[in-house]
């Protein structure tokens, strides 16, 4: 199953019975960097230069979701525990 984000960047989260419809929806960042580095690990030569910069774009966007990702449950989820202690409920953690 695809990994689910708010906005559907990071994330197919259209699918169809066959799985993501990559013709009529746009590859998300998973997908993009999944792609990129298959054909890398089987290339028999070094990356070019095209696809060093596309690593490099990709990898800026990743490490972007990531902070807004830390962000979010830094506050958010922080938020949501206070709620939840206070009615005697179970917290989210991250273990």
């Amino acid at each position: 199953m695809d990994t689910p984000s708010e906005d559907g960047r990071t994330g197919a989260l259209r699918l169809t019975p066959q799985g993501q419809d990559g013709t009529r929806f746009e590859a998300k960042l998973l997908q993009k960097l999944g792609y990129l580095t298959g054909g890398l690990s089987i290339a028999d030569f070094r990356p070019t230069d095209s696809e060093a910069e596309v690593k490099t774009i990709l990898h800026d966007q990743l490490r972007d979701h990531l902070m807004a990702l830390e962000s979010l449950v830094a506050s958010d989820v922080a938020a949501l525990n206070r709620m939840l202690s206070a009615r005697g409920l179970l917290l989210i953690t991250d273990r």
